[in-house]
């Protein structure tokens, strides 16, 4: 709470009735009220405030001045924490309890006590029930307590037990419940259809959840409600949570959609250098494979960190269809990136087939041949080559490969002679291989 505006309220409003500006007064109140919905002392100012200026008045007109300053208070219901509520429903009691005696003054109640009253038998009944006390008209509920009021407090000295006085009091209470119910109930159905047309609000969204606690609480009642009120706060209840989810929604889509734009903007160089993998032809002109499959492999890595905070939005929905997109993208580049390595190896075998052919015949120049395999095939990592290139590649090396010396029994020397198998081996496995990441 904001001591410094509750000060200044109760300051100026105390001026502002002192100098006579009764109306300017409560005006001041309630735009505190507005401000502080739980500074339930500046309620009880403004209600002092209301009944010196209903003072000035007959007491014939009073009684319909303060039935709407209940219906004020009451209203307030809807502002206000839960742990608030019965200092307000206090406040409100206390304003009927006033209007109803002055009803009771102004009442000519009959000595003779009427057994035959309808209220009185519906309050006495064996089995009391909302039903038969409340109907459907909220107008009435306010001549029903009063009524009700009036004849627990003129019941005959024989029928004064406490059964009598308990089903009576009962029944008075059942009456003030649908009263605060019905209005509140129409300041919450306002609420929801300004909501219908609102943007994102966070105090609409608290708002809302405030009054929904305030309907639960009375449809924990349902006994006391009455068949048909009781059927209105279920539906008060849906509407509201509908309402609230709509505009949780709502705020869930902005902050989704800003968050998404924002990262768009940052990485918007990042999608359009790789938007052209998508193009068969993209093997023509792509410099370096690696580079675009790890730069798609960070930016993959970017989207599966914000895909999951955008979960349930349209953003969310355009993120997982970016990141699957990258992930075509992704393999388009690593089918290129093998492409390429395919066709490099390609020409090398053909460049060692060649060069070794040159030197093959009646009589073989084995260290020529043993050359070539060195220089031509030894560079190729045969792991890394697809299931075709790698069968030709086996194909011709075996070609080549069976010119050359075979071991004799001094192996030493075989590893010394540059036109054997052993020396070929041997260099060709100490040899650098190229990568994929070369290409």
């Amino acid at each position: 709470m904001n001591d410094n505006i509750s000060a200044s309220c109760e300051k100026q409003s105390n001026q502002l009735f002192s100098d006579g500006h009764w109306r300017a007064a409560l005006i001041i109140l309630e735009k505190g009220l507005n401000q502080e919905p739980n500074e339930t002392a500046l309620l009880s100012m403004y209600v002092e405030i209301s009944k010196k200026i209903f003072s000035e008045s007959p007491c014939e007109d009073q009684i319909e001045p303060l039935s709407r300053l209940e219906e004020f208070v009451l209203s307030r219901l809807a502002y206000a924490s839960l742990d608030h509520t019965n200092e307000i429903i206090h406040i409100a009691n206390e304003i009927a309890n006033a209007r109803d005696a002055l009803v009771a003054d102004l009442v000519n109640v009959e000595k003779d006590f009427d057994e035959n009253n309808v209220l009185w038998q519906r309050a006495l009944a064996d089995n009391l029930n909302a039903d038969d006390i409340l109907g459907e008209d909220s107008d009435e509920l306010a001549l029903i307590i009063c009524n009700m009021e009036s004849i627990l407090e003129n019941l005959p000295s024989r029928l004064t037990g406490e059964i009598a006085v308990e089903r009576i009091s009962e029944a008075i209470a059942i009456a003030k419940l649908a009263q605060a119910f019905d209005i509140a109930r129409n300041s919450i159905e306002t609420r929801i259809a300004h909501c219908q047309h609102t943007s994102d609000d966070s105090l609409t969204v608290y708002s809302l959840q405030q009054a929904e606690s305030l309907f639960r609480n009375f449809a924990a009642e349902p006994e006391r409600l009455g068949v048909y009120r009781r059927k209105l706060a279920n539906q008060l209840l849906d509407q509201l949570k509908t309402a609230s989810e709509k505009i949780a929604s709502q705020a869930r889509e902005t902050e989704a959609h800003a968050k998404w734009k924002e990262f768009m903007s940052v990485n918007s160089d990042t999608f359009n250098s790789i938007n052209f993998l998508s193009d068969k032809r993209a093997i023509f002109f792509i410099d370096n494979a690696q580079v675009k499959l790890k730069t798609m492999q960070a930016l993959i890595y970017k989207l599966q960190g914000i895909v999951p905070s955008l979960a349930g939005t349209k953003a969310g929905e355009e993120a997982f269809e970016k990141m699957n997109k990258v992930g075509e993208l992704l393999g388009n580049a690593a089918a290129i990136q093998q492409r390429r390595y395919d066709i490099w190896a390609l020409n090398q075998v053909r460049s060692g087939y060649k060069k070794g052919s040159e030197h093959a015949g009646i009589i073989d120049n084995e260290k020529k041949i043993a050359k070539a395999l060195i220089d031509d095939f030894g560079p190729i990592d045969t792991r890394l080559l697809s299931s075709e290139v790698q069968r030709s590649y086996s194909e011709v090396f075996e070609l080549l490969f069976e010119r050359l010396d075979k071991p004799s029994k001094d192996e030493n020397k075989d590893y010394e002679n540059a036109g054997g198998k052993l020396y070929t081996l041997k260099a060709m496995m100490d040899i650098s291989k190229k990568s994929l990441a070369d290409f």
